[in-house]
């Protein structure tokens, strides 16, 4: 999601402007870092994946709105325009990661179990 925020996210004439140009692209930032640092801090627990899933959310929220912005910029600007000015490939990045950040949170959510969890199921194993 970050480096996708370095990435163009718009190109025009040659010339091309990053996520880091846009509010947007430093909300994606903010949503990528706090997402993985809470994930990190509270990995024992299983609700620890909701962090990375609205992060995930989070960065596709405003990639999408960055995209329709972009073209509804464009669909009143005419030909010439369109020849010329384009969505960043940065973006499509932005996009991709946010939802493999949101699918991995909600894998967590389902698949990990819990540290206290964890602990129940040794103590019912038999011992060897």
């Amino acid at each position: 999601m970050i480096a996708g925020t370095l990435a163009p996210w718009v190109t025009a004439l040659g010339v091309s402007a990053s996520g880091l140009h846009r509010r947007g692209g430093w909300i994606v930032v903010g949503a990528a870092a706090l997402g993985a640092v809470l994930l990190r801090l509270t990995r024992a627990n299983r609700g620890a994946g909701l962090f990375p899933l609205a992060g995930g959310v989070a960065g596709a929220a405003v990639a999408l709105r960055e995209r329709n912005h972009i073209a509804i910029a464009l669909r009143g600007a005419g030909v010439i325009a369109h020849a010329n000015v384009g969505i960043g490939w940065g973006l499509d990045l932005v996009l991709a990661a946010s939802v493999g950040f949101a699918a991995a949170g909600a894998i967590w959510v389902a698949a990990v179990p819990s540290e206290e969890r964890a602990r129940e199921d040794s103590n019912l194993r038999p011992a060897d």
